[in-house]
Protein backbone atom coordinates (compact mmCIF):
# COMPACT_ATOMS: atom_id res chain seq x y z
CA UNK A 1 0.00 0.00 0.00
CA UNK A 2 1.05 3.79 -0.50
CA UNK A 3 1.73 5.98 2.74
CA UNK A 4 -1.20 8.22 1.35
CA UNK A 5 -3.77 4.96 1.45
CA UNK A 6 -2.98 3.91 4.73
CA UNK A 7 -3.38 7.47 5.88
CA UNK A 8 -6.79 7.90 4.45
CA UNK A 9 -7.65 4.51 5.75
CA UNK A 10 -6.94 5.49 9.21
CA UNK A 11 -8.67 8.91 8.69
CA UNK A 12 -12.11 6.64 7.92
CA UNK A 13 -11.16 4.22 10.57
CA UNK A 14 -10.91 6.91 13.05
CA UNK A 15 -13.75 8.79 11.99
CA UNK A 16 -16.33 5.96 12.63
CA UNK A 17 -14.82 5.21 15.65
CA UNK A 18 -12.26 6.90 17.70
CA UNK A 19 -10.00 9.16 18.79
CA UNK A 20 -6.87 8.46 21.29
CA UNK A 21 -4.67 10.24 23.34
CA UNK A 22 -1.28 11.18 21.28
CA UNK A 23 1.82 9.26 21.78
CA UNK A 24 5.17 9.91 23.01
CA UNK A 25 8.20 9.09 20.91
CA UNK A 26 11.41 7.93 22.88
CA UNK A 27 13.84 7.19 20.65
CA UNK A 28 14.62 6.33 16.43
CA UNK A 29 16.96 4.29 14.88
CA UNK A 30 17.49 4.42 10.64
CA UNK A 31 18.88 2.13 8.57
CA UNK A 32 19.15 2.11 4.55
CA UNK A 33 19.53 -0.85 2.54
CA UNK A 34 18.16 -2.53 -0.69
CA UNK A 35 16.65 0.66 -1.65
CA UNK A 36 14.88 0.75 1.65
CA UNK A 37 14.16 3.12 4.21
CA UNK A 38 13.87 0.99 7.78
CA UNK A 39 12.40 3.60 10.97
CA UNK A 40 12.50 1.71 14.05
CA UNK A 41 10.91 3.70 16.71
CA UNK A 42 10.01 3.35 20.54
CA UNK A 43 7.03 5.14 22.31
CA UNK A 44 5.67 5.00 25.74
CA UNK A 45 2.59 3.73 26.19
CA UNK A 46 -0.32 6.29 28.15
CA UNK A 47 -0.70 4.29 30.49
CA UNK A 48 1.66 1.25 32.16
CA UNK A 49 5.10 1.06 31.44
CA UNK A 50 6.00 -1.39 28.59
CA UNK A 51 7.83 0.11 25.39
CA UNK A 52 5.73 0.07 21.88
CA UNK A 53 8.52 -0.49 18.89
CA UNK A 54 7.27 0.36 15.67
CA UNK A 55 8.80 -0.22 11.65
CA UNK A 56 8.19 1.76 8.87
CA UNK A 57 9.85 0.47 5.65
CA UNK A 58 9.45 3.10 2.63
CA UNK A 59 9.97 0.79 -0.08
CA UNK A 60 11.62 2.24 -3.98
CA UNK A 61 13.92 4.90 -2.49
CA UNK A 62 17.48 5.79 -4.32
CA UNK A 63 20.15 7.07 -2.16
CA UNK A 64 23.43 7.61 -2.30
CA UNK A 65 26.62 8.22 0.36
CA UNK A 66 26.98 11.74 -0.78
CA UNK A 67 25.11 14.69 -0.46
CA UNK A 68 23.60 16.32 -3.57
CA UNK A 69 21.00 18.40 -5.09
CA UNK A 70 18.95 14.92 -5.49
CA UNK A 71 19.98 13.39 -2.18
CA UNK A 72 19.04 15.82 0.18
CA UNK A 73 17.31 14.25 3.18
CA UNK A 74 20.53 12.86 5.75
CA UNK A 75 20.16 9.81 7.61
CA UNK A 76 22.44 7.76 9.90
CA UNK A 77 21.99 4.52 10.63
CA UNK A 78 22.29 2.83 13.51
CA UNK A 79 26.07 1.99 12.52
CA UNK A 80 26.98 5.24 12.26
CA UNK A 81 27.17 5.36 8.35
CA UNK A 82 25.66 8.31 6.77
CA UNK A 83 23.06 8.12 3.47
CA UNK A 84 21.34 10.67 1.73
CA UNK A 85 18.05 9.88 0.53
CA UNK A 86 15.99 11.12 -2.51
CA UNK A 87 13.35 13.12 -1.88
CA UNK A 88 10.05 13.70 -2.23
CA UNK A 89 9.26 10.16 -0.66
CA UNK A 90 5.63 11.00 -1.68
CA UNK A 91 1.76 9.71 -1.39
CA UNK A 92 2.86 6.59 -3.97
CA UNK A 93 5.72 5.77 -1.89
CA UNK A 94 5.04 2.22 -0.62
CA UNK A 95 5.79 1.77 3.34
CA UNK A 96 5.10 -1.28 5.44
CA UNK A 97 4.33 -0.80 9.14
CA UNK A 98 4.60 -2.50 12.32
CA UNK A 99 4.00 -1.76 15.40
CA UNK A 100 3.94 -4.08 18.89
CA UNK A 101 1.03 -1.83 20.74
CA UNK A 102 -2.39 -3.83 21.22
CA UNK A 103 -4.07 -1.17 18.87
CA UNK A 104 -2.33 -2.13 16.06
CA UNK A 105 -2.48 -5.69 16.53
CA UNK A 106 -6.13 -6.38 17.28
CA UNK A 107 -7.41 -3.18 14.93
CA UNK A 108 -5.35 -3.26 11.85
CA UNK A 109 -2.44 -6.21 11.39
CA UNK A 110 -4.84 -8.53 9.80
CA UNK A 111 -6.33 -5.73 7.28
CA UNK A 112 -3.14 -4.07 6.57
CA UNK A 113 -1.59 -7.90 5.94
CA UNK A 114 -5.29 -8.78 3.92
CA UNK A 115 -6.18 -5.62 2.40
CA UNK A 116 -8.53 -4.99 -0.84
CA UNK A 117 -5.73 -2.36 -2.32
CA UNK A 118 -4.07 -5.82 -3.27
CA UNK A 119 -0.74 -4.63 -1.09
CA UNK A 120 0.35 -6.19 2.15
CA UNK A 121 1.71 -2.57 4.07
CA UNK A 122 2.52 -5.21 7.00
CA UNK A 123 5.72 -6.10 7.70
CA UNK A 124 5.37 -9.94 8.25
CA UNK A 125 2.55 -11.85 9.26
CA UNK A 126 -0.26 -10.85 11.47
CA UNK A 127 -0.11 -12.20 15.22
CA UNK A 128 -2.34 -14.80 16.08
CA UNK A 129 -5.70 -13.77 17.37
CA UNK A 130 -8.18 -15.91 18.25
CA UNK A 131 -11.82 -14.20 19.50
CA UNK A 132 -12.70 -15.07 22.89
CA UNK A 133 -15.57 -17.98 22.73
CA UNK A 134 -18.56 -16.23 24.51
CA UNK A 135 -17.16 -13.03 23.85
CA UNK A 136 -19.83 -10.59 23.26
CA UNK A 137 -17.19 -7.89 22.40
CA UNK A 138 -17.71 -5.89 19.05
CA UNK A 139 -15.07 -6.67 16.74
CA UNK A 140 -12.20 -4.19 17.37
CA UNK A 141 -12.51 -3.25 13.19
CA UNK A 142 -15.76 -4.15 11.92
CA UNK A 143 -15.31 -2.25 8.71
CA UNK A 144 -11.80 -4.07 7.82
CA UNK A 145 -10.52 -1.08 7.27
CA UNK A 146 -6.26 -1.45 7.14
CA UNK A 147 -4.95 1.66 8.83
CA UNK A 148 -2.14 3.24 11.53
CA UNK A 149 -1.89 3.36 14.77
CA UNK A 150 -1.53 6.54 16.76
CA UNK A 151 2.54 5.56 17.51
CA UNK A 152 3.26 4.79 13.57
CA UNK A 153 1.04 8.19 12.79
CA UNK A 154 3.29 10.21 15.60
CA UNK A 155 6.32 8.24 13.76
CA UNK A 156 5.66 9.86 10.39
CA UNK A 157 4.82 13.63 11.70
CA UNK A 158 8.54 13.26 13.42
CA UNK A 159 10.12 12.16 10.09
CA UNK A 160 8.47 14.86 8.71
CA UNK A 161 9.27 17.65 11.23
CA UNK A 162 12.48 16.60 12.39
CA UNK A 163 13.90 14.71 9.41
CA UNK A 164 12.93 16.91 6.76
CA UNK A 165 10.45 13.98 5.87
CA UNK A 166 8.68 16.00 2.30
CA UNK A 167 5.44 13.84 2.06
CA UNK A 168 2.85 15.42 -0.23
CA UNK A 169 0.13 18.23 0.57
CA UNK A 170 -2.44 15.79 0.33
CA UNK A 171 -0.56 13.59 2.95
CA UNK A 172 -0.12 16.16 5.30
CA UNK A 173 -3.40 17.54 5.06
CA UNK A 174 -4.29 14.07 6.32
CA UNK A 175 -1.76 13.84 8.84
CA UNK A 176 -2.77 17.03 10.60
CA UNK A 177 -6.62 15.74 10.51
CA UNK A 178 -5.77 12.56 12.26
CA UNK A 179 -3.62 14.75 14.87
CA UNK A 180 -6.45 17.21 15.08
CA UNK A 181 -8.67 14.06 16.66
CA UNK A 182 -5.78 12.55 18.81
CA UNK A 183 -6.27 13.88 22.51
CA UNK A 184 -3.45 15.23 24.54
Amino acid sequence: MTLEQLLESTVEFRKKFNTVKKASLTSAIYNVRNKKLITKFECLPTSGTSIHIQTIVFNKLDWDEVQSEKYPLYVEDQSGKSYYIQLPITKSTSVQVKCSCPSSRFEFEWYNKNNVKGKSALIGQPRKYTRVPGSTRPPKNPDKIPGLCKHLVEDIVVLQKNQGLNISPGSMSILKFIKKNTKG
